[in-house]
């Protein structure tokens, strides 16, 4: 990335596996970049992308010990303009912006996944019950997406007033629910693994909630748990 007219490189490696519901949770990552950031800087911009990336991130929601994540700045990447320190807002963007695609990667690399699955949960009062409810509905099987969002774990409510996107031609969205009702021609339960093959066919998609309480708005990032998921951790012994 370009700072005040110079590259400054950020780069990173991660390790996990199933057990991947950080917070965090047998997970390895390093993260290094030559941008000039004081000592006293780094710990919160790690912090903060850690939070917006690997806490955001789970394929069953077992935890587990031994997680570690690392950033080190070596301060060579100053400009050449009498060699002044890049803000270090500009350095933690970056660092945010790299672990998560490492954590996105992490969780479509899990054993057995074969979709990546955003949940994003708006409307809310607060970003938090956003995100608890966002984390319900991951962890519960995003099948179950409705009644998920309404349980006591979630936001205090009466359920979401809309789950999936508006229907947007040419970009793939399907409302699913609204105001409480299944839209009309939504396929029943029985029929969802194939209702939209264009859309759920893919690596990646997305599930949209909006609670319609407020303006509020996080996400978490999933899998899918496949047969072959079920066989691989089915070997396990702990």
């Amino acid at each position: 990335m370009e700072v005040n007219g110079r590259t400054v490189t950020v780069g990173g490696i991660a390790k996990g596996v199933a057990m991947l519901e950080p917070h965090l949770a047998t997970m390895f990552c390093f993260v290094a970049t030559d941008g000039a950031v004081a000592r006293g800087a780094l710990s919160g911009i790690l912090r903060r992308a850690v939070d917006h990336s690997f806490n955001r991130v789970t394929v069953d929601s077992d935890q587990s010990t031994s997680d570690t994540v690392a950033l080190l700045a070596n301060g060579l990447g100053r400009d050449g303009r009498g060699g002044r320190r890049p803000g270090p807002a500009a350095v933690a963007a970056g660092v945010e912006a790299l672990m998560t695609k490492l954590a996105k990667m992490l969780v479509s690399d899990g054993e057995g996944a074969t979709k990546l699955v955003a949940v994003t949960v708006r409307g809310a009062a607060s970003r938090r019950d956003a995100l608890i409810a966002a984390r319900a509905v991951a962890n519960s099987r995003w099948s179950r997406r409705r009644s998920t969002a309404r349980t006591p774990t979630g936001p205090d409510h009466d359920g979401p007033r809309q789950v999936g996107g508006p229907d947007r031609p040419g970009q793939g969205g399907h409302r699913l629910w609204r105001g409480g009702s299944r839209r009309a021609g939504c396929a029943q339960r029985r029929r969802a693994p194939g209702a939209h093959p264009e859309i759920m066919g893919g690596q990646e998609f997305e599930i949209t909630i909006d609670l319609g309480l407020g303006r509020a708005e996080d996400r978490m990032w999933t899998c899918d748990l496949s047969e072959e998921y079920v066989r691989l951790n089915g070997k396990y012994t702990t």
